[in-house]
């Protein structure tokens, strides 16, 4: 069902560059690219500038473009070379990974010992993930934080479901021989 609306609001955005559609289409993407984008930038205000610009580019592409049938991967790809645009010109600063802890990783109860404890293995988890590299750093947060199937990953990737499959798995080791 969803798929049919994202085919209805990509036609209609191809053919009448109706703004209400990709206004449609943004409101359903935007939480995703921005806790992408923000794992990826040193600030907030880099990650709503650099969604800015994705979205920006995908009305762009969109409204030149005819073989699109899915936006996920075309937003992620756009999203990837935005974070690169950004430290392409403003030279490489601190990676950031604070999206982990924006993203709604409450920990659950109200025993204080156990938020201390869980917060401070949050930010040995986040300060080792700046360790790895951008592959495995990307697999582990779209895996793990957004919680998406294997499939999905490797659409967002540009890479196949077995090579999804291998990255994650050798990401995994990576983290745990840093931890």
């Amino acid at each position: 069902m969803q798929e049919q609306i994202e085919h209805f609001l990509l036609f209609r955005i191809r053919s009448c560059k109706d703004e209400r559609a990709f206004t449609e289409l943004y409101l359903t993407h935007k939480a995703g690219v921005y806790r992408y984008v923000r794992s990826k930038l040193p600030t907030s205000q880099d990650a709503e500038d650099a969604m800015s610009t994705t979205f920006l580019r995908l009305w762009n592409y969109l409204t030149t473009a005819s073989g699109v049938d899915k936006v996920r991967p075309v937003l992620f790809t756009i999203a990837r070379n935005v974070v690169a645009d950004y430290f392409r010109h403003r030279g490489p600063e601190t990676s950031s990974v604070e999206a982990l802890s924006d993203a709604g990783m409450e920990i659950p109860g109200s025993d204080n010992e156990k938020k201390i404890t869980a917060g401070v293995e949050l930010n040995l988890i986040r300060s080792k993930l700046n360790t790895l590299s951008d592959d495995y750093r990307d697999v582990i947060i779209l895996r793990c934080l957004e919680g998406l199937s294997n499939r999905d990953v490797a659409a967002r990737l540009d890479r196949s479901e077995q090579a999804t499959y291998v990255l994650f798995h050798r990401a995994l080791k990576e983290l745990r021989k840093h931890l």
